[in-house]
């Protein structure tokens, strides 16, 4: 009798860990965003012990440009083009961009969470203005259509008609960039506010 109820006390021992584990992987997964626990609204380290900590991962080898320790943002390609862009995204007209989840695991970079403050890099890398994510949306670069796509073209700000258009103009820039997209590559389109430096 003894020896059954170490028995069932050890299997109910590892269906607890078991169920605590997966209930974490379950719960990383959902929140898989919080990659940067530096910049997690969250962590309740001080201001500075954050950029510190996002520094450092900075110094591990990742990829992206920082700002004062926030990840930045640049968009569009250095020159006339970042600069509109970035003047469309300071007025409020911009208000997503959009970005291949290939691009971020060759770099090792996590994914953009709710709350996340970014840095908009203008031209020559200094700071343009803040940006704060509002929304993270993963999906198909060919599920952008119908509304979820008119959604889409018309928060990119940059005067696509439609969801067609919008893909025909990132995948003309993709291509342009040698990174072409198909209908099954994977993207991530970030929504944002923006306030000026």
């Amino acid at each position: 009798m003894v020896f059954l109820a170490i028995q069932l006390a050890v299997a109910l021992g590892i269906l607890g860990a078991l169920s605590a584990l997966t209930a974490s992987a379950v719960g990383a997964a959902l929140v898989s965003t919080d990659a940067w626990p530096a910049s997690s609204p969250r962590d309740p380290r001080p201001h500075d012990e954050k950029r510190a900590a996002t520094a450092a991962l900075c110094l591990d080898g990742l990829m992206w440009p920082r700002h004062d320790g926030y990840r930045a943002m640049e968009l569009g390609t250095p020159g006339a083009w970042r600069e509109e862009l970035n003047a469309l995204v300071l007025m409020g007209v911009k208000r997503s961009t959009m970005g291949q989840a290939a691009e971020y695991a060759s770099e090792g970079e996590g994914l953009e969470h709710l709350g996340e403050r970014l840095a908009l890099l203008d031209s020559t890398g200094g700071l343009a203005g803040w940006l704060t994510v509002t929304r993270v949306d993963t999906l198909r670069f060919g599920d952008l259509a119908g509304a979820v796509g008119d959604a889409v073209a018309a928060s990119a700000g940059e005067g696509f008609r439609d969801a067609a258009h919008l893909r025909e103009g990132y995948a003309r820039h993709w291509a342009g960039t040698g990174t072409p997209a198909s209908d099954d590559t994977v993207v991530h389109v970030i929504w944002f506010t923006a306030e000026p430096a």
